[in-house]
């Protein structure tokens, strides 16, 4: 029998981005041995999601989308023994969404497990927000001079963190660095 995507917290689906949603089946997923119980309550099909926060400040999670009722918990930790809980949500009356807002740090990784009351099987939802998210130029052309490096120059505000990111295909980005301060040079 094939494994359910992320049912075990070693093989939890890896996740990136300020704004995501992610869907998933829980059908078939277990419970494992060790595992905490997620928002208090007990469930038993539970999937695991990991995130690297590329930003401080503030991030709401949810369950928004989800067919079934949902237990949402957040956890540092690089293993089921030694997880931490930051914070977590049974979701409520009438199958109410699980939702959870907290601090992140900077290139923190966060450990997301979504469960459901009882058990319940079907189709997931797991939605990642940061209250503040990057000003994106969709494309930058640097002027260089032959045989010399290229270098952006750029002016913003003194406490905001700024990457630089380069892609070929708009999709999928890659980072080339980051720097804090009005005035910011990336070379």
């Amino acid at each position: 029998l094939a494994r359910v995507p992320g049912d075990d917290f070693v093989q939890r689906q890896e996740i990136s981005g300020w704004s995501i949603t992610a869907e998933a089946d829980n059908t078939g997923a277990t419970t494992e041995v060790g595992e905490p119980v997620h928002g208090g309550v007990v469930g038993g099909r539970s999937l695991w999601w990991t995130w690297r926060s590329p930003g401080n400040g503030g991030v709401t999670v949810s369950t928004e989308g989800s067919e079934i009722p949902t237990l949402l918990a957040v956890y540092q930790g690089s293993s089921l023994d030694s997880l931490s809980l930051l914070t977590e949500d049974a979701g409520g009356p009438q199958a109410r969404p699980s939702s959870v807002q907290f601090e992140v740090t900077y290139q923190t990784v966060y450990s997301f497990a979504i469960d459901s009351p009882a058990g319940a099987e079907g189709p997931l939802t797991l939605k990642l927000a940061m209250d503040e998210q990057p000003v994106k130029i969709e494309a930058l052309r640097p002027r260089t001079e032959p045989g010399t490096d290229w270098q952006v120059e750029f002016n913003g505000d003194a406490l905001t963190r700024y990457e630089l990111q380069v892609s070929a295909d708009l999709q999928n980005w890659t980072s080339l660095g980051d720097t804090t301060g009005a005035v910011g040079v990336f070379d």
